[in-house]
C-alpha cells in the first residue's frame, strides 16, 4: 500500500485547549475577521522564520515550563526532607515505646 499523506503540501495539527481560552481566542479572531488556520498557520511562519518576538514568546514559555518544573522538584525535595523527619520521629516513638514496654517487662512500673 502506497502512503498518500507523504506527498501532501498541508499537515494536520490537533491540539487540545481549555475551553474558557478557546472561546476568548475565537472571539478575538471573529472581531478581527480571521480564522485560526490563519493565525496559527501566520505563528508557524514566524517560528520558522525566526522572528525575534516570536522567539521572544518560545523563551519565555519555556523559561516558565523550566521554572515550573524546578519548583516541583525543590516540592519534592522539600517533601521527601520532611518525609525523613517524619521517620526519624517515628523511629523514635518506636524505640521509646519499646524502651517503656522492656521496662514494664523487666518490673521496672513506673508509677503514675
Amino acid at each position: 500500500m502506497i502512503r498518500t499523506d507523504l506527498f501532501k503540501s498541508t499537515q494536520n495539527v490537533g491540539i487540545k485547549l481549555s475551553k474558557e481560552a478557546y472561546v476568548a481566542m475565537r472571539k478575538e479572531l471573529f472581531d478581527r475577521k480571521l480564522s485560526m488556520q490563519e493565525v496559527f498557520e501566520e505563528f508557524v511562519n514566524l517560528v520558522a522564520a525566526h522572528d525575534k518576538k516570536t522567539e521572544k514568546i518560545l523563551n519565555d514559555l519555556a523559561y516558565t515550563k523550566l521554572k515550573l518544573k524546578l519548583d516541583g522538584i525543590k516540592k519534592t525535595v522539600v517533601s521527601r526532607q520532611i518525609s525523613e523527619l517524619d521517620k526519624d520521629l517515628l523511629y523514635d516513638l518506636i524505640d521509646a515505646k519499646l524502651s517503656e514496654d522492656i521496662d514494664v517487662e523487666d518490673g521496672d512500673e513506673h508509677e503514675e
